[in-house]
């Protein structure tokens, strides 16, 4: 299972005068359909800028961002991102049977929306793609921003939502679009770190820097994916109609 959804990014950062910045993306080879080591790495490393520079460089401190602050904070900001992986699989990968027994009890689902605010919207794209991919679940993603200009009319009592909260800004806002959506009859499942789990949220994960948690939502969207499929007797990394080398001119 670790072979399949552990998905590391690398990223290299040159410090100079200047700041000047050199960026190198890693991913595993890709074991089967289930897992995407160039989409999911492509978040992580998203994810890592935004913690690692983003995150440093903000209103609050620009006036401080040179060269010596930068090599001070970046070190910290670089391990955590390192140590990510340990925290998947000790924390999500180790004892996935909650996923499993969620994804088991909607095998029947025929569609799935995925909702998701800012960086949160990038694990919905990877969760609605594996959906597809490998379950066969008609499955789209929409920033959370536009669900009132069409999708929501999409929504009947039972369809499967999968929310995302890992960024505490867009918490509220979030919120608020999963409670219209329960209003609807959605079937809501939410993706949410420790920090902003709330009763009901189904799928939340040990908290973690906010720049990180991204990571941990999109593995969780794999494994649900996964088990989902599995319930329902997929072959898993052979579906149809698909293969892992695509030439498109």
């Amino acid at each position: 299972m670790i072979e399949k959804f552990i998905i590391p990014a690398g990223l290299f950062v040159n410090v100079n005068a200047r700041i000047g910045f050199n960026h190198f993306q890693y991913a595993l080879r890709g074991m089967g359909q289930a897992d995407n080591p160039a989409d999911g790495s492509v978040i992580f490393r998203v994810g890592n800028v935004k913690g690692d520079v983003g995150g440093f460089c903000n209103r609050e401190n620009h006036a401080q961002f040179n060269g010596d602050s930068f090599q001070r904070i970046l070190p910290h900001r670089i391990l955590l991102r390192i140590k990510q992986p340990h925290f998947i699989e000790q924390h999500i990968l180790k004892d996935d049977s909650h996923i499993k027994e969620i994804a088991y009890s909607r095998a029947d689902a025929k569609d799935a929306f995925y909702v998701g605010r800012g960086y949160d919207y990038l694990a919905s794209l990877e969760g609605a793609l594996k959906m597809k991919e490998v379950a066969y679940v008609h499955a789209e993603a929409y920033p959370g921003g536009e669900l009132k200009h069409g999708p929501i009319a999409l929504i009947q009592k039972g369809t499967l939502v999968v929310g995302y909260i890992t960024d505490g800004e867009k918490e509220a806002s979030s919120r608020n679009n999963f409670v219209e959506l329960a209003s609807r009859g959605a079937d809501i499942l939410v993706v949410a770190d420790g920090k902003y789990k709330r009763d009901g949220d189904l799928l939340s994960f040990k908290s973690c820097p906010e720049y990180l948690g991204v990571g941990p939502a999109v593995v969780i969207s794999q494994l649900l994916a996964y088990y989902l499929a599995e319930a329902k007797g997929l072959p898993i990394d052979k579906p149809r109609n698909l293969a892992k080398s695509v030439t498109v001119e």
